[in-house]
């Protein structure tokens, strides 16, 4: 399986724990020391500061879809991801629009977020 691939699974990954509702799964998607940029809101540093923060925003969030534009490796054990995001509320709302740039990191033999960087086109 390629690299491409292998992000893929873990974004199919990412959808899956949102749609659960499952801030735990998703914040294990996350490096330990991972950065999480949200828009509109201070930076966020470790995947158990990460797992609180989707813990506040699953509350509100139904479903998010990831579309990816661009992966390129950086060295060995480093990628970059270049995408837009659909977030789906559970509220019925206009869906969220946006994009996103993440950083992963290969650790014994998986991707996992290490830097996640969110935007939306609104």
């Amino acid at each position: 399986m390629n690299m491409r691939d292998e992000i893929q699974m873990r974004n199919e990954a990412f959808r899956l724990a949102t749609a659960a509702g499952d801030a735990l799964a998703l914040a294990a998607l996350y490096t330990e020391d991972a950065w999480f940029l949200p828009q509109g809101s201070a930076e966020i540093q470790g995947r158990r500061a990460i797992e609180r923060l989707w813990q506040e925003r699953l509350k509100r969030i139904a479903e998010v879809k990831l579309s990816t534009i661009d992966v390129a490796l950086l060295g060995n054990d480093h990628a970059r991801e270049v995408g837009h995001f659909i977030v789906r509320t559970k509220a019925g709302g206009p869906d969220v629009m946006g994009k996103y740039l993440v950083v992963w990191q290969r650790i014994a033999g998986e991707w996992y977020l290490a830097a996640d960087a969110v935007n939306s086109s609104a």
